[in-house]
C-alpha cells in the first residue's frame, strides 16, 4: 500500500497601500487601484477617481473583462507595475485570490503558444472605501 500526497504552495509578495496623507505623488505616477464591490469590481486612480465599472455577468465577477480594462491601463501607463487591491470586509477569500491574479498577470500568445504576460505584478491589499452615493451597491 503505498500513499502519495502532492501539495503546490505559492506566495505572493505584498505591500502596504501608502497612506493618504503621504500620497503626494507627481500626475505620471499615479496611484492605480482595483475596488471589490459587491455587484462590479471597479478600476480608477486615487487622484483621478473611477474610470471604469466592470459589471458582474450573470451574479459572477467579469475577471476577463477586469483584464481587459487593466490592458488598456497598461497601454496608456506602460511602466507602471504597482496596483492596491481595495477589498470590502465582507470580500470572499477567492474573490480576492481571483482578482489579483487578473491584475497581475494577461495570457498571450506568441509564437503559437499562450505565455503570461506582465500587467501590475507589484500589489497592495486594503480596505475599500465606502460607495459613493451615485454608486450605491445592491446586497
Amino acid at each position: 500500500l503505498i500513499t502519495a500526497v502532492f501539495s503546490h504552495l505559492s506566495i505572493l509578495e505584498l505591500n502596504i497601500p501608502p497612506s493618504v496623507e503621504n500620497s503626494e505623488t507627481p500626475d505620471e505616477d499615479l496611484a492605480l487601484e482595483v475596488i471589490i464591490r459587491p455587484d462590479m469590481l471597479q478600476v480608477g486612480f486615487r487622484q483621478a477617481g473611477i474610470v471604469a465599472d466592470v459589471q458582474n455577468i450573470n451574479g459572477e465577477y467579469d475577471y476577463k473583462g477586469l483584464t481587459e480594462v487593466l490592458k488598456k491601463v497598461k497601454a496608456k501607463f506602460p511602466d507602471k507595475v504597482d496596483a492596491t487591491i481595495l477589498a470590502e470586509s465582507d470580500t470572499a477569500y477567492e474573490t480576492l485570490i481571483k482578482v489579483m491574479d487578473a491584475t497581475r498577470t494577461v495570457d498571450v500568445v506568441r509564437a503559437g503558444s499562450v505565455v503570461k504576460g506582465e500587467l501590475f505584478p507589484a500589489l497592495s491589499v486594503g480596505d475599500a472605501p465606502p460607495p459613493e452615493s451615485g454608486e450605491e451597491t445592491a446586497q
